[in-house]
């Protein structure tokens, strides 16, 4: 049965990885060809949707099972093979799939290829994490304080479009837009996101918990 659980992670690992990689490079020949297609500039496209944190978190997704299925014996598999990193990555896969869905889904309507694309990227490969979570996920070693870790991640994130921002004045969500809405504002709306960034964390493991007390009654 447990070598059963082994080969059906090592598939999930395989095809997952392949998916969410295959998903990105379709994304940014997608946006290649609609630069041509416009006469833009290539590089000022590939910049401009590499200022959004769904491509940001969806290369992490891609390139951590893509690490884990295919380099064998590897630190980086090793690294991302650990239940801490996995936790980390599925709160910002979330967070991504849950921000998009609050926030902007009722203003951003993709058409044609960006439509399937957006789809993926904010639903589907969410999804497939968290069922990732529920069936392989190592459970019960997460502990509170690594919530607060966790906002390492997306604070590097909004520094990066910040300091970007101020060079370009180019800024790539409405709620974060300090040429329309000023710095406070911009500072206080990121705050709240990241207040709900460690709140979904904290969630997570408060279930990570709760899975393990199920798993092991004696123990509570």
């Amino acid at each position: 049965m447990l070598q059963k659980h082994t080969k059906l992670k090592d598939y999930f690992h395989i095809g997952f990885g392949i998916f969410a990689c295959t998903t990105m490079i379709v994304q940014y020949v997608v946006i290649i060809h609609n630069a041509l297609q416009k006469g833009l500039s290539v590089l000022d496209e590939l910049m401009r949707i590499s200022s959004y944190l769904t491509i940001w978190t969806n290369i992490l997704v891609a390139f951590s099972f893509f690490s884990i299925a295919f380099l064998k014996h590897s630190k980086l598999k090793l690294f991302f093979e650990k239940a801490n990193v996995q936790y980390a990555i599925l709160t910002y896969i979330l967070y991504v799939g849950i921000a998009f869905h609050i926030l902007l889904s009722k203003i951003f309507h993709p058409t044609g290829a960006n439509y399937y694309l957006n789809i993926i990227l904010h639903y589907i490969i969410p999804s497939l994490y968290f069922i990732y979570w529920i069936l392989f996920i190592e459970k019960g070693e997460q502990d509170y304080k690594y919530s607060l870790y966790w906002l390492i991640y997306p604070m590097v994130y909004m520094l990066y479009f910040l300091g970007r921002g101020a060079l370009t004045h180019l800024y790539p969500y409405p709620f974060a837009d300090v040429n329309t809405l000023g710095y406070a504002i911009v500072f206080r709306n990121l705050f709240l996101l990241l207040l709900a960034c460690y709140l979904l964390g904290l969630l997570l493991i408060f279930f990570d918990k709760r899975f393990t007390r199920k798993a092991n009654p004696k123990k509570v």
